[in-house]
């Protein structure tokens, strides 16, 4: 069983105390019970037991998937030492700074999907937003595999407040995976893949295919 230690958690609206679980690691191969409190985000969420108010509350966590070999961090502050000792020949690591990309990380390596693809194929995603709308697309957000219609669903975040859910084929990321699987940029350490990452690999020539 995983022990949660219990935290204070001051209510911002009634500005009253109240206790909070907080669960530092998780491993989920042991308790798979806790992956709906994650995916959900319950075990983030706090209810004043004083006015009701719910809020979420962000904290150092860790995603451990033992079976599968993949470590997940949400890191507010230093990186975990838990991450230092583990091999990343043996595990793929990744670290995230917020909730939404903390779950979106498990969603895809549930999926299969390849996080670092999945960030390049965002760019495009980006671009036909934008070209559409005529807005900034703020954030893009992996929501699911579509087995049967072989689509990735994404939620998309406007500056316009145009939010809204899109999809891209399988054979597309499929086709992105093909140029970056054993290129110069397939470098299994990284272990903060985010849109800055992608960028970067777009600036850096990835899509520079050679005839």
């Amino acid at each position: 069983m995983i022990n949660p230690k219990i935290v204070s958690v001051t209510c911002p609206d009634c500005h009253k105390d109240g206790e909070f679980r907080q669960y530092d690691i998780i491993n989920i191969t042991e308790n798979p019970q806790m992956r709906n409190d994650i995916m959900s985000r319950q075990i983030f969420s706090y209810i004043c037991p004083h006015c009701g108010e719910k809020i979420i509350v962000s904290y150092d966590c860790i995603y451990l998937d033992t079976e599968n070999k993949h470590c997940i961090a949400l890191i507010n502050t230093e990186i975990p030492a838990l991450i230092d000792s583990i091999s990343v020949q043996d595990y793929t690591i990744r670290i995230v700074h917020n909730i939404n990309d903390f779950i979106e990380k498990i969603a895809l390596f549930e999926d299969g999907i390849d996080d670092r693809v999945c960030e390049l194929c965002k760019l495009f995603l980006e671009e036909s937003y934008e070209e559409q709308n005529n807005a900034e697309l703020l954030a893009a957000y992996y929501s699911g595999r579509d087995m049967e219609n072989e689509n990735l669903h994404f939620y998309l975040i406007g500056d316009d407040a145009g939010n809204c859910e899109t999809t891209l084929s399988m054979q597309s990321y499929r086709n992105i995976l093909e140029v970056f699987s054993g290129s110069q940029f397939d470098n299994k350490s990284e272990m903060e893949i985010d849109s800055e990452w992608a960028l970067l690999t777009l600036k850096n020539g990835i899509f520079n295919i050679e005839e």
